[in-house]
């Protein structure tokens, strides 16, 4: 693997004092430094639990909001959703909006980095959100590429225009979590 790669912890669709909870055993058991926290549904819920992670979790640890296109198509609205997340402590805002023009407004409105998933299938997209300066990086999963060989063209695309490229997955067996481990060498 290469240097620097942090593997996240995914903290569910639950209750503020849950993921506090869960994320605090996942620092102090395994060690975790980073987390993928679910969201889209309620900004304010959302802004809460990033907030009180970012309160009890060593300052260096990463938080990125997964909202999974929940934040809608219209542009201002997405934007000042992740203006909240950033205000609250989020590293990183996943996939908020579920346009183009939605994900360049929460860019353009927050320093922190804005993350292609559902946006981002193929090539063609990456080359569109890049072309639109919609966001700075893009959560690829080999399964949704097409395979180990479109996943790693699209990751090494990423790379060749300047985005910032992670692996991701949905509950893969170790056959899968390989591929993906493969796609990362």
């Amino acid at each position: 693997l290469r240097s620097g790669m942090r593997i996240a912890h995914m903290i569910g669709l639950m209750s503020d004092e849950e993921a506090l909870d869960e994320a605090e055993g996942a620092v102090s058991t395994d060690g975790i430094t980073a987390f993928q926290v679910k969201g889209g549904i309620e900004v304010e819920r959302d802004a809460r639990v990033i907030a009180s992670l970012r309160a009890a979790l060593p300052a260096s640890t990463f938080l990125r909001v997964d909202a999974n296109q929940g934040y809608g198509r219209q542009p201002k609205a997405a934007a000042e959703c992740v203006r909240r997340l950033e205000a609250a402590g989020a590293d990183a805002v996943e996939q908020p909006g579920s346009s183009v023009a939605a994900l360049a407004a929460c860019r353009e409105a927050v320093g922190i980095p804005i993350i292609a998933d559902e946006g981002c299938w193929n090539t063609a997209d990456l080359l569109e959100l890049w072309q639109q300066r919609a966001v700075d990086a893009i959560s690829v999963y080999v399964a949704k590429a097409g395979g180990i060989a479109p996943a790693a063209a699209l990751a090494e695309l990423a790379y060749e225009i300047g985005f910032a490229c992670d692996l991701n997955g949905s509950l893969e067996t170790g056959i899968g979590t390989a591929a993906s481990l493969h796609v990362a060498e």
